[in-house]
């Protein structure tokens, strides 16, 4: 209840985009195996609760880093085991690994390196954005003053992520973040067992 609160557009049919008190909500969690339950559930509470909100591209997933590679002075960021290991080639035995176990262990400069970024072209088309919604919304209540117009003819915002590691959240994402819930903690147990069966094969690999 207290998400719901802060978020502010209601619940269920009655949930109201334009009462909502953020352009854009971003689910934070830690790029680990705890985080990703977390995160799947905080999915299912959006898509459950507040389904407009994802319909209308305004929920989005920070994609942490899973490490710091540091060579000399300069700091570099790995999401996959695969892009810490082209890092390491190419960095040569003086680099340094670092494995994050949670946002936790970031400090406010490395976190405005990466989930904080803000990419001076996509800061511009955020702006424009802004802007054009500003002015549909004046138009907008400019019409119903006039007695013009109805609750369908509401300006929508598109909000703009800053960077390349916030990713927005789709209803399909939702889906298979239910999917993996119910694998994962439902009442059937081979399907459970089956899948860390497969996934136990996968790491011997």
């Amino acid at each position: 209840s207290s998400i719901i609160s802060a978020i502010g557009g209601g619940v269920g049919t009655d949930f109201a985009l334009e009462d909502m008190r953020y352009g854009m909500v971003v689910i934070m969690v830690d790029a680990d195996v705890d985080g990703g339950h977390i995160g799947a559930l905080l999915l299912t509470l959006g898509f459950k609760f507040m389904r407009k909100m994802v319909a209308a591209g305004r929920l989005f997933w920070a994609v942490a880093p899973l490490y710091q590679i540091t060579a000399g002075k300069k700091r570099y960021y790995a999401y996959s085991d695969a892009e810490r290991d082209k890092w390491l080639k190419n960095l040569g035995s003086k680099a340094e690994v670092q494995r994050y176990k949670g946002l936790g262990e970031m400090n406010p400069d490395q976190l405005r390196e990466t989930v904080f970024a803000i990419d001076p072209q996509r800061l511009k088309q955020a702006k424009t954005n802004i802007r054009a919604y500003e002015e549909a919304v004046a138009a907008y209540a400019e019409h119903k003053t006039n007695g013009n117009g109805n609750g369908d003819d509401r300006p929508v915002f598109h909000p703009v992520p800053l960077n390349e590691h916030l990713v927005q959240v789709t209803i399909e994402d939702i889906h298979a973040a239910q999917r993996a819930l119910e694998l994962l903690m439902g009442s059937s147990v081979p399907p459970r067992k089956a899948w860390l069966i497969e996934r136990m094969g996968e790491e011997q690999r």
